[in-house]
């Protein structure tokens, strides 16, 4: 791992549509090890993080000692030290937890030969995206987990997710309402299983379940589903009108 000493100061940038007008990134030497600093302005909010990357026996550590996102009354703040420890066997993730808004994400775990991953999400406000990009016009909040156990030959993931309220500027110019969603399933043995997916969409609702493997089994039911919702991704169809049916997906 290379140790770094310098400076970069960048200003007025623009890509794909995201602005930052100022940036500042400073490296320090500290001996075997490089301490980082980042500032910057994005306009709508301010971001700034600190951390140090190291090496290690047989590898090299990561840490992300602050990180925080804010502004239009938001943040996104780290209250727990983030550190990931790469080895030649497997790479460690140290807890940590992530303060947005009234939500959190926490994550920690192994991951090599062994899986022992978690990563949980609770209350988190999907408005904070517009901080870095003010025109995304997101909102709603999302909640959910990942369990990752096993093996690297046998992975066994179980996961969920629920999300309430979701929208963003391409739904809501098409007067489409906010969208909620439940789901959950699970990997294991070569075969994934979708235990769960309720969907309210804009009014509409979605529903299924089944397997995913060697072979397809799906039921899928559709009730009101308004087909302006495909308007949100090609304006020019002008879609109207719902939908309701079954269907089962085989193979």
């Amino acid at each position: 791992v290379p140790v770094l000493d310098g400076r970069a100061d960048i200003r007025s940038l623009s890509a794909g549509g995201f602005d930052v007008r100022t940036m500042a990134l400073v490296a320090s030497r500290q001996g075997e090890a490089t301490d980082m600093t980042l500032d910057a302005d994005l306009g709508e909010g301010t971001l700034s993080a600190e951390g140090r990357l190291e090496r290690a026996e047989d590898g090299f550590a990561a840490t992300l000692s602050r990180f925080r996102l804010a502004g239009r009354g938001s943040e996104a703040v780290l209250e727990s030290p983030a550190r990931v420890s790469v080895g030649p066997e497997a790479i460690e993730v140290a807890d940590a937890r992530l303060r947005v808004g009234t939500g959190t994400i926490t994550l920690g775990g192994t991951l090599g030969e062994n899986f022992d991953f978690e990563a949980t999400i609770d209350q988190l406000p999907l408005s904070l995206a517009n901080l870095v990009k003010p025109d995304l016009g997101v909102d709603g909040v999302v909640s959910g987990a990942i369990d990752l156990e096993g093996t690297r030959d046998e992975p066994s993931v179980r996961g969920r997710v629920q999300a309430s309220g979701v929208t963003a500027s391409m739904l809501s110019q098409r007067g489409i309402r906010p969208i909620s969603l439940t789901a959950s399933g699970s990997y294991q043995n070569g075969a994934g299983s979708l235990d769960q997916l309720s969907a309210d969409l804009a009014g509409g609702t979605l529903t299924a379940s089944g397997s995913l493997g060697e072979t397809l089994d799906i039921n899928a039911q559709l009730s009101g589903l308004p087909l302006a919702l495909g308007n949100a991704f090609v304006p020019d169809l002008a879609l109207a009108g719902t939908v309701s049916g079954n269907a089962e997906i085989t193979g």
